[in-house]
């Protein structure tokens, strides 16, 4: 199975969008939701806009709860996301990047662990 085969078809139309709008001038911001936090900050590393991550899943995360898998349910570009951005294109993020990305965190999430939120803050 090719890497990322299912992720990046659905990444290209909004990469697309966000030149179409930047092209226009429009100051574009990205705003990702549970799994949609890791596709906006994948899209992030091709694109550098603003980025605001509510309660993504970001790594899959060793002896955590739920496991990547049990969180996916099935969906593999959720995982496939997520192994993107911790495998390739977190280590691309640079200091000034980092400023741009905000977290929001729960207390509590039934499929992100709740440690796996504090990377940005530790990494800043």
């Amino acid at each position: 199975m090719e890497i990322w085969k299912i992720v990046l078809p659905k990444v290209s139309p909004h990469n697309k969008k966000i030149d179409e709008l930047s092209d226009k001038e429009y100051e574009i911001s990205l705003f990702g939701q549970s799994a949609g936090g890791t596709a906006v900050l994948n899209a992030y590393i091709e694109r550098k806009n603003k980025i605001v991550n509510i309660c993504g899943r970001l790594r899959k995360g060793k002896n955590v709860f739920p496991s990547l898998e049990t969180a996916a349910k099935g969906n593999p570009a959720f995982v496939e996301s997520v192994l993107l951005f911790e495998n390739q294109n977190e280590k691309k993020l640079t200091t000034e990047d980092r400023k741009k990305i905000l977290t929001i965190k729960p207390l509590w999430d039934g499929v992100v662990p709740h440690r796996r939120f504090f990377w940005m803050e530790q990494r800043t």
